[in-house]
């Protein structure tokens, strides 16, 4: 399989099924869940359930373990950070550009207002790798 990131497209490459969680759980919870499921994001909602935000393993080492905090008495949704989206059809070419632009390496993706995975730099290089291993 001869892979173009030009023409490939996200909804191929990216992680399917998400996780979320309510904003309200602490960081505790968060980091828990994160090792259990073994993933490095976690989407979070608002109990109507709209989707407040994104925490990443790396917020939780940034912002609450280097800082020293305590991760049981800290909000997920107070270290989040904003949900960029992509379409599920847009290319891996405008996913990596809107990276760079939005200085992120996690895409939330969608397709028309439902969200249906994650892309993230780490799906790129998995992509890149089996492109070098052909």
């Amino acid at each position: 399989m001869q892979i173009n990131s030009n023409k490939e497209l996200v909804k191929a490459f990216m992680t399917k099924g998400i996780v979320a969680i309510n904003e309200e759980k602490d960081v505790l919870f968060v980091a828990k869940k994160m090792v259990e499921l073994d993933i490095g994001t976690i989407i979070l909602v608002h109990k109507t359930g709209k989707v407040t935000g994104i925490v990443r393993d790396k917020d939780i080492v940034f912002k609450v373990v280097a800082e020293e905090l305590e991760p049981s008495k800290i909000k997920a949704k107070n270290i989040a950070e904003n949900v960029i989206t992509i379409d599920m059809n847009a290319t891996i070419d405008e996913a990596l550009t809107k990276m760079a632009e939005e200085s992120v390496d996690h895409l939330v993706v969608t397709s028309g207002n439902r969200i249906v995975g994650i892309f993230s730099i780490r799906d790129f290089i998995d992509l890149e790798r089996h492109r070098y291993s052909l």
